[in-house]
């Protein structure tokens, strides 16, 4: 897929990642064959497009949101990112807004919701552009989450 995305990446061939797209974004996402988008952004951050929601529908793609913050960051925001993945409709691009949380949440959702080996869900995460300032802290997030499953 070809976008002007800033820190686009291809997870797989059903989940892409990045920072916050602007309105030619998603219209180059839809037509390239982007069925759906999930934004992790908090409702009113900075940067953020007030209409995405209206503009991702009105292109015919699903929109759902799971909000993550570091206040808001739950074993229950892992388990809706979780589903909104497996269950969402699929190419799916998700979105914070520079592309760390989408590493970070790809990281504990790898782990905690598929069984992945830590290390390389790590990997991968580290690959997205996870920024080490946050691998320590996601990492005890991973193991407090994983207690409590």
């Amino acid at each position: 897929m070809r976008t002007r995305i800033r820190n686009f990446f291809e997870l797989n061939e059903n989940v892409k990642s990045g920072a916050q797209p602007t309105p030619e974004d998603l219209e180059d996402l839809s037509g390239q064959g982007c069925r759906a988008v999930l934004n992790l952004r908090a409702p009113g951050e900075e940067g953020e497009l007030a209409d995405e929601r209206e503009r991702v529908e009105a292109l015919g793609m699903r929109y759902d949101r799971v909000p993550v913050t570091q206040r808001i960051l739950t074993p229950e925001s892992v388990e809706a990112f979780g589903k909104a993945v497996a269950e969402g409709e699929k190419p799916l691009f998700v979105h914070c807004g520079a592309g760390n949380r989408c590493s970070a949440m790809w990281l504990l959702h790898r782990v905690l919701n598929e069984g992945a080996p830590r290390e390389r869900a790590l990997e991968e995460a580290r690959t997205m552009g996870l920024d080490p300032s946050v691998e320590r802290p996601v990492l005890a997030l991973l193991d407090e989450f994983g207690k409590n499953k």
